[in-house]
Order: C-alpha cells, then structure tokens, then sequence
C-alpha cells in the first residue's frame, strides 16, 4: 500500500530569492496576512528583535530625517543666494553710477570690505601706458611675469595662492591671506584683475558663489574698458 504523500512537503528548498521574486510580485501580501507584520521579526543593532513594522517605522523616520535635512540644507543655499543676489545687485548699480576709474576703485573695495565683509580687496589694471588713476597698474608682461598661471584662465578662479602671488595682490595682508578669489576682467583684452581674499583657508577652496563673481566681472570689464579708453 502506497504511503500517502505530505503535500506540504516541498522537494527542493525555497530560496532567499524566490521569496523576494514573490513578495515584488505580490505587492499586497501583507495586506492580506496582516498579522505576520506583527509575528516576523529583524535583528535590531541593539541586539534586540524588533518586529517587521516597527523596522518600518524607524526606516521612515531615519528617511524623513534625511529629507528634512536636505531640505534645511537646500533652504540655507537659497537664502545665501539670496542675500549674494542683493549685494551684487547693490554693488552694480553702484558701479553703473562711476565716472571715472577711481569711482570703480572706491566703490569696488568699500562693497567688498562693508558688504560681503572680505578680508582683502584687491583691483589691478593692465595697461603699457598710464591711466588716470591712483589705482595699482602694471604692463601685462610684468603682470604676466608675477602672476603667473592666475592670469590663464577667463573665468573666476578660487582656491590657495602661491605667496608671491599673494605678496603682488595683498602686500598687506599677504601672510594673513588663506584662500582667494581672482576674477578676471576681459574685454576685446585682458585689463585687470579683481582680487578678494579671505583669512579662512577654505572659504575659497570651491567653485561655489563664482557665478555672482562672474557678473561682478562682466560689468566691471565693460566699465573698465571704456574708461581705460578715455584714458588713452
């Protein structure tokens, strides 16, 4: 006589896979054996077994965490952009007022020093002939020749400066320097530099902010341009 056969016997082992490739299948499983939310139980870090929707549980409220600080996060970025905004909007209109190269000196280090409260300001201009201004100038050959890799690129650069560069920008305050930004200003020629630097050694160590930097710069080459121009 023949044994009667277990049906609840399986013949290979479910595996970890399967049962995952099931539970995607069947999104609603749960719905319809509710209490096994209650019975099936995870290891905690703790030590102690928690069951499988309290683990839920703390999963959302480590993600909601997560999300409400990235939102604080992304807050603080768009209030500081903010408040850039309306510094640089300030100052341009400020700069649009300037008669004269000296205007563009005055307004320039009084903004960046009062405002954005730097601590060094610094605004060079390039020319082989004199302009009317008490303002730093040099040939840019020699500019060329101190500066060095700064003057290479056309777009505001942030980071750390050699010291000798920082002795030809900050004379001042070349040891108390950290980090600087260097935005250079360039129209039909290369005419200057707008130099701002920070004791802070990592408040210029990203590209973040160059934006502001860059439409500083534009206004100030158009400006810088023309009244070089009358100069000559």
């Amino acid at each position: 006589m023949t044994k009667p056969t277990n049906k609840l016997a399986f013949s290979e082992e479910i595996t970890e896979q399967q049962v995952v490739a099931y539970l995607e299948a069947n999104p609603d499983f749960f719905l319809h054996n509710p209490d096994l939310l209650k019975t099936l139980t995870v290891p905690h870090p703790s030590g102690k077994a928690i069951s499988l929707l309290e683990h839920q549980v703390n999963l959302f409220r480590k993600e909601n965490k997560e999300l409400h600080k990235r939102l604080s996060n992304l807050i603080a970025i768009a209030r500081e952009n903010d408040q850039l905004f309306d510094k640089t909007r300030r100052l341009i209109i400020n700069l649009l007022a300037a008669s004269s190269l000296e205007d563009i000196q005055v307004i320039i280090e009084e903004h960046f020093r009062e405002q954005f409260k730097t601590d060094a300001c610094c605004l060079l201009y390039f020319a082989d002939q004199p302009l009317n201004t008490h303002g730093r100038t040099f040939a840019l050959a020699e500019a060329k020749k101190q500066l060095g890799d700064i003057l290479e690129s056309t777009k505001p650069i942030t980071g750390l400066l050699k010291l000798e560069q920082k002795l030809v920008l900050f004379p001042d305050q070349a040891h108390q320097v950290g980090s600087a930004a260097v935005v250079p200003l360039y129209h039909q020629r290369l005419l200057g530099i707008l130099a701002i630097g920070s004791e802070d050694m990592n408040h210029f160590r990203t590209s973040n902010g160059t934006l502001f930097l860059t439409h500083i710069g534009e206004v100030l080459s158009q400006l810088v341009y023309h009244f070089q121009e009358q100069s000559n």
